[in-house]
């Protein structure tokens, strides 16, 4: 992070960020991690969205605990990319929809 926190005062780097990734296996985040992405906002140009369970990363949205509504708000002012990163590809609609219902209740 302190390499990464250099470089981007380059106007030409810019940051993916990957919400289950933020958090452990036990479903406590890297506090570390996070408040680095949210100190760095404004250069997130890419969020990965899949869940994190115990048995492990890139499960269906909605199927560990991975907090979208809070993070989505926040990043809702941001103009970013979003990519549903979950296998096989036919998950990526239910996926969809499991966050779709997640945000109508935010």
């Amino acid at each position: 992070m302190n390499v990464l926190s250099s470089m981007l005062k380059s106007s030409k780097v810019f940051l993916t960020l990957d919400l289950a990734k933020l958090y452990k296996a036990d479903g406590t985040t890297h506090r570390n991690a996070e408040d680095f992405f949210f100190r760095n906002l404004d250069k997130v140009r890419e969020c990965h969205l899949h869940d994190k369970a115990i048995k492990g990363g890139h499960q269906i949205i909605g199927r560990g605990f991975v907090d979208f509504k809070r993070y989505l708000k926040t990043l809702s002012n941001y103009d970013l990319e979003y990519t549903i990163e979950v296998r096989p590809f036919e998950n990526a609609l239910v996926s969809l929809k499991a966050l779709r219902k997640i945000l109508k209740t935010a």
